[in-house]
């Protein structure tokens, strides 16, 4: 082990085989000694790739560029992978953010011979996963889509057997989905939030990608859901999702290509699109951030669910996704929901809805704007009592 004091260290990857489950495994250091595994079925041990840690890399890589820890890894990395961290993306990252530190990844070159052929996307039912599965359920666009992915980095927030039961319900419901689109399903579970608690949001990119590549010998082309179009390319260290395309060519190998489906399209660009699909499609369309099962439903008073339902009211399209939203409820509430979504407007998805309600002829009434008025002088006042209200819930056990 290098004797520099901020680093991680990652062991060689090694196959562990359970009685459900296989797991490719490598001890890491960092803040103590740790294991890090990626998780298939058992009967899908193949998939895994055990002989490089590039998975291993990615998924620890947003970590040394907060902290300033170099990756020692005693197994090699794809050199693509180690040449396009080390002399690109890593001095661009710690150049741009201020909170990003200059960092190397030590590892000797390895050139794998060959890799998975199967076109697989992360699949979540939101506008973006969607539309990518619409645009390439052919090869008209590009590379055909063989299969949907359930991965769990992360992204479900409970613990334990909690998420365990989560992860498994949202992999047989992708597979339910998959089986309607004739595709099939990859399913890849992590430890990763375990071992480093992130904010999913500031993180995703960097994971899915590495869950691509722990079964890099199943998926050779990997299509990540954009969420912003290229012009809007910036990096965030807190929203991975401004600059995914630059992580997609970064991390891309001789043997897993990485693209960024629909960064030529604004979001409400692709809620049109598919508005023109099939009721299946529209169907599916899932949301909400009350439950992330893919099948769940949408809530429609949830704020990812009003800036999509408005945004399609603005286009006109509402009623073709009444097997995807609750109309009644959405009606009911309109006007605080309008206002909600008026006062979110600095927010690049809601900007796009309210500029289709407005170009629609649909502008804020007298109702909407004193319920405006209400939030905004409401916002003012959390605002002005910020530390108080936080001592005040602390105090009751809110907090």
């Amino acid at each position: 082990m290098n004797t520099e004091s901020k680093q991680i260290w990652i062991g060689r990857p090694h196959l562990v085989l359970g009685k459900d489950v296989a797991r490719a495994v490598a001890d890491v250091v960092l803040n103590g000694h740790k294991e890090l595994w990626f998780e298939v079925p058992a009967d899908r041990k193949d998939d895994l790739v055990t002989e490089r840690a590039d998975a291993f890399v990615l998924m620890l890589l947003r970590q040394a560029l907060l902290t300033g820890a170099h990756i020692f890894s005693e197994a090699p990395v794809s050199r693509e992978l180690l040449d396009s961290l080390n002399d690109g993306l890593l001095p661009r990252l710690s150049q741009s953010v201020e909170r990003f530190q200059g960092v190397k990844v030590h590892a000797l070159p390895c050139q794998p011979s060959s890799g998975g052929e199967e076109v697989a996307t992360g699949y979540s039912g939101g506008v973006d996963s969607l539309y990518t599965v619409s645009t390439y359920l052919d090869d008209r666009n590009g590379p055909r889509l063989d299969s949907l992915a359930c991965f769990d980095a992360g992204v479900y927030e409970e613990i334990g057997d909690r998420r365990t039961r989560l992860y498994n319900e949202a992999l047989n419901q992708t597979k339910d989905i998959a089986e309607r689109f004739g595709l099939g399903c990859v399913g890849v579970r992590s430890n990763i939030q375990d071992i480093v608690d992130e904010l999913y949001l500031a993180v995703d990119t960097y994971r899915l990608i590495a869950c691509a590549m722990a079964v890099n010998n199943r998926i050779g082309t990997y299509l990540h859901s954009g969420a912003y179009e290229l012009e809007s390319l910036s990096i965030d260290p807190d929203n991975v999702a401004y600059y995914d395309s630059l992580l997609a060519d970064a991390f891309s190998t001789k043997t897993l290509h990485v693209m960024v489906s629909g960064s030529d399209k604004k979001r409400i660009e692709k809620i049109s699109f598919l508005a023109q699909q099939d009721e299946k499609t529209r169907s599916l369309v899932h949301v909400c951030v009350h439950n992330p099962l893919p099948l769940a439903g949408n809530c429609g008073v949830c704020p990812k669910c009003i800036r999509t339902e408005l945004a399609m009211e603005g286009l006109g399209v509402l009623d073709r996704f009444d097997k995807a939203f609750p109309l009644e409820t959405i009606r009911k509430n309109h006007d605080e929901l309008e206002a909600k979504a008026r006062l979110g407007s600095r927010n690049q998805h809601y900007m796009e809805a309210v500029k289709a309600m407005d170009e629609k002829g649909i502008h804020a009434s007298e109702s909407v704007r004193r319920k405006m008025r209400g939030g905004a002088a409401a916002e003012a006042v959390i605002k002005a009592n910020r530390e108080k209200l936080l001592e005040k819930a602390k105090e009751t056990g809110l907090l």
